[in-house]
């Protein structure tokens, strides 16, 4: 038998991935990895934040999308800066995701299991640095988080 939540969790996060690139349409890669690099920027690493129960059917699952804007060593004059960048990209990745709270932008199926309320998303750490492991730069991102409410019952 397959487990209900695993389920849940894998189309979900399928999902989310490929909204990232409808949000942020600039974006060159999404990855299920939170440990990722790509060579140009912006793109999308991702990792589960936790999961909480109500003990009954109720399970909310966070993910914690990360939108890599710059890799601070590649900043060059003249382009856009990625301060300036964040601007547009955090309110489009807002509106994007609270828009189709179900996950289901036109053309894309339903997600099995999602509570009817859908989902909540925030960029409440605004932008940062980080090092990237393996790597010789900073790279300067946003964090978005995202909760995911299911009822599994099974």
């Amino acid at each position: 038998m397959t487990d209900l939540l695993t389920t849940a969790v894998s189309e979900t996060i399928t999902r989310v991935l490929a909204m990232e690139k409808l949000a942020v349409t600039a974006s060159v890669g999404q990855s299920k990895e939170w440990i990722h690099w790509e060579q140009q920027v912006p793109y999308w690493t991702n990792r589960i934040g936790g999961f909480v129960t109500d003990g009954q059917h109720q399970w909310t699952m966070t993910i914690i999308a990360r939108l890599v804007l710059s890799h601070l060593s590649q900043a060059t004059a003249g382009s856009t800066s990625p301060a300036e960048a964040v601007w547009g990209y955090v309110p489009n990745t807002l509106r994007y995701f609270n828009r189709y709270r179900d996950l289901k932008p036109p053309a894309l199926t339903e997600i099995k299991y999602l509570a009817p309320q859908g989902i909540t998303i925030n960029a409440r750490s605004g932008m940062d640095i980080f090092n990237i492991p393996g790597q010789t730069f900073t790279a300067l991102y946003v964090d978005f988080s995202i909760e995911v409410p299911f009822l599994i019952y099974d």
